[in-house]
């Protein structure tokens, strides 16, 4: 998702939020290095599609699927 044009990186964010449920915790590890520089993105729409995608995990993970390892990566 480093291409800069701001189409590429919309669908691949969408794509990310559509394949959330598949997503093992391991993956969501992986991915969030990525999703999180999409916070100073200059497109709105990029935004507004990472933090449905954070807002997801924060909803559909909890302690007992492992939530605790995608928080720690976090930090």
């Amino acid at each position: 998702m480093h291409c800069r044009d701001e189409g590429v990186q919309l669908a691949c964010l969408k794509l990310v939020h559509a394949l959330l449920r598949q997503l093992r915790t391991d993956d969501v590890i992986t991915l969030l290095p990525t999703l999180v520089s999409f916070v100073d993105s200059r497109s709105v729409a990029c935004r507004a599609t990472m933090y449905d995608i954070f807002m997801w995990l924060y909803d559909n993970y909890n302690i007992s699927t492992g939530s605790e390892a995608v928080y720690c990566s976090c930090n």
